[in-house]
C-alpha cells in the first residue's frame, strides 16, 4: 500500500442483507484496509481514510439513502472548481 493511497477517502457502503455478497465480508473488507493494511477509518471532520456505512435490509443493490450518503461525501471529498 503506498503513502499517497493511505491520503485518499473512501466510501464503503454496504447492505445488511446482501444474498450476494454477504454483509460481513463487506466488513470484513473495511476491517481489512484498516488493520492490515494502515488506511484510517474516517471521521465527520476528516474523511481521508475509510467510511464504512451499512444499510439495514438492503440487499445486493443501492438505495435513495447509500444514494444520498454517496452525494454528501462526494460533495465533501471533490473541491468545488471555481468560475
Amino acid at each position: 500500500m503506498s503513502d499517497y493511497a493511505r491520503t485518499l477517502p473512501i466510501f464503503i457502503g454496504h447492505g445488511t442483507a446482501d444474498p450476494v455478497v454477504k454483509f460481513q465480508h463487506g466488513q470484513k473488507s473495511a476491517e481489512y484496509l484498516t488493520s492490515d493494511c494502515s488506511i484510517k477509518k474516517a471521521t465527520e471532520e476528516d474523511l481521508v481514510g475509510i467510511t464504512f456505512k451499512s444499510y439495514d435490509s438492503m440487499g445486493h443493490q443501492s438505495s435513495p439513502q447509500e444514494i444520498s450518503d454517496i452525494a454528501k461525501f462526494l460533495q465533501k471529498v471533490i473541491p468545488t472548481i471555481p468560475e
